[in-house]
């Protein structure tokens, strides 16, 4: 066997991590870097699913199955022997359910932690569990139907020939690749 076979396990090993990962941080104004690379999304993703498989061989080993951590070795280091490629195909629809499930598991964790954690504002206590960008929180402040809360913004805008200044409502704004204000969006503007 190869070596990508090891990183193709290393990455499945991770999925689980990163739909954790992904589905924490979905919101339009998420703490989630843009200009993050595919390998540093899988190495941040790796602290959850550990956790997770850690957690899954423990409840497994509870139940009776044995796991083996032989062959996986084996597999991850690339072991050439010839039985392992054969017993290859009697562990692949047991790993594929236990991902599916774990897989599963994460995103409904994930889900659950999220509620949890903008329910009771655990995110500004918590700088770990931040979900949003630090902008969400100043120009986003929470609201409900029976009391709205409107954003009324100044802005300065420099150009080479004059400094004005806005005012209106804010309505929407967009991040930049680096977390900052790319576009404010207002509505009863004044100038």
């Amino acid at each position: 066997m190869s070596l990508a076979v090891g990183f193709l396990i290393i990455f499945l090993l991770a999925v689980p991590g990163i739909v954790f990962r992904v589905t924490y941080l979905s919101s339009p104004y998420s703490k989630r870097n843009i200009n993050t690379t595919t390998l540093e999304e899988i190495y941040s993703s790796l602290i959850p699913a550990f956790i997770f498989h850690s957690v899954s061989v423990l409840v497994l080993s509870g139940l009776g199955y044995k796991i083996n951590f032989q062959f996986i070795f084996n597999l991850l280091i690339a072991n050439n022997a010839a039985k392992d490629i054969n017993r290859l195909n009697d562990y692949l629809f047991s790993f594929l359910v236990y991902m599916f499930i774990n897989t599963l598991v994460n995103f409904l964790a994930a889900l659950a932690l999220r509620k949890i954690v903008l329910k009771f504002n655990l995110y500004k206590k918590y700088p770990a569990l931040s979900i949003y960008n630090k902008w969400y929180d100043i120009l986003k402040p929470k609201s409900t139907a029976a009391e709205p809360i409107s954003v009324w913004l100044d802005v300065l805008l420099e150009t080479k020939n004059d400094t004005l200044i806005y005012r209106g409502f804010l309505t929407d704004f967009w991040l930049d690749k680096d977390g900052g204000i790319k576009e404010l969006h207002m509505e009863d503007v004044r100038r």
